[in-house]
């Protein structure tokens, strides 16, 4: 199964991109991709998994829908 599929769903209904995600957390297109698909030791900050979910309209309780534990390390 593909990493963070359900928030690409989520993006995808809502005709947004995950290049989006460049400018909403002001990091390189590099940086986005790696997290996105996977790569070992590569996850989203807690201040940045709280502007996506702000960015998606979900609230903070749905969190885990997008973002497994392992995902969530920190939070």
């Amino acid at each position: 199964m593909k990493p963070y599929y359900k928030l690409r769903g989520k993006l995808t209904e809502q005709d947004k991109q995950i290049k989006d995600f460049e400018k909403l957390l002001n990091r390189s297109n590099f940086y986005i991709t790696q997290i996105m698909t996977g790569k070992k030791g590569k996850y989203f900050r807690e201040d940045e998994i709280y502007k996506i979910i702000d960015y998606i309209g979900e609230s903070v309780k749905d969190m885990g829908k997008y973002f497994n534990e392992e995902q969530r390390k920190g939070i």
